[in-house]
């Protein structure tokens, strides 16, 4: 058995130091270049060879892995910049609510509120939550931007300083004598007195109107409109856009009055409102 062993060992042996001819032709115009190597050191060459191949593939796929790794690194780099900028913007938002909530009153917080234009498991909780946060601040810019737009187009305050002299509701005409329904509130204020737009709004009607003389009315959106009727004098255009307080008309007796007055109605949704309680508004 020993024997066998031996013999294959030497057979192995001497197959490895038998010589392997090589031949390198430089150029066709010079002699062939021979020489040998044992069949082992060729082997041996080979199998390096493999190893470096093999070594070198290896390199160059962690290379690739390193070169995901930076991009990945740099897209988790610019979403934390866009998570600052973002809080950067929720802490101005909440300032800004800090500050209108600060005004002490509904009115003036409508009032004074300026106009809004009107990425691993962590940074995707970190994006939720800016997300909710957003949703959240949106949410509320766009309800004080209603009630803005609402506060604007609600009639408040007195048109023209002066004494109510015939209430909104049945009552006898001072003319005819006869029963009717009066729409508005007639405010007694001397000849010549500012007549006010209680309310933003945009002139729908300016001229005469038979029995209301010169006329004045207003659309304010939300579903408001006023009324003033016989003016002395109408200041302002169809089309014209008003603030609230900005004078629109003198008071007169222009029409069917019995004195200079100011004949004010405000409707909402097409149906005429008492304005009283508007007027204690301001």
């Amino acid at each position: 058995m020993r024997k066998n062993i031996r013999a294959v060992i030497e057979r192995l042996h001497q197959k490895a130091l038998s010589p392997v001819g090589f031949v390198i032709i430089p150029h066709p115009s010079r002699n062939p270049f021979h020489f040998r190597l044992p069949l082992g050191l060729v082997v041996s060459l080979v199998f390096l060879s493999l190893l470096a191949a093999g070594y070198v593939v290896s390199m160059m796929i962690n290379l690739a892995k390193y070169e995901g790794m930076e991009r990945l690194i740099a897209d988790h780099a610019r979403k934390v910049q866009e998570f600052n900028a973002t809080l950067s913007y929720l802490k101005r938002a909440e300032g800004e609510l800090r500050r209108l909530l600060a005004a002490g009153s509904k009115e003036k917080i409508l009032n004074e509120m300026e106009s809004m234009d009107t990425g691993t498991a962590q940074i995707e909780a970190i994006e939720g939550q800016i997300e909710t946060a957003m949703n959240t601040v949106s949410s509320i810019r766009e309800y004080l931007r209603h009630k803005r737009e609402l506060f604007l187009a609600t009639p408040m305050g007195v048109p023209v300083v002066g004494v109510v002299t015939s209430p909104f509701g049945v009552r006898i005409n001072p003319l005819t004598r006869r029963l009717e329904f009066h729409r508005g509130l007639d405010i007694a204020a001397p000849a010549g007195s500012p007549v006010r737009a209680t309310a933003d709004g945009v002139v729908t009607f300016s001229g005469w109107n038979g029995p209301g003389g010169n006329l004045v009315v207003l659309s304010h959106g939300e579903g408001f409109t006023t009324c003033y009727a016989h003016n002395s004098m109408n200041l302002v255009r169809v089309g014209q856009l008003v603030r609230r307080g900005d004078i629109i008309a003198y008071a007169g007796s222009t029409g069917s009055a019995t004195g200079s007055h100011v004949h004010y109605e405000i409707w909402n949704e097409g149906r005429p409102v008492n304005p009283r309680p508007f007027l204690e508004r301001n």
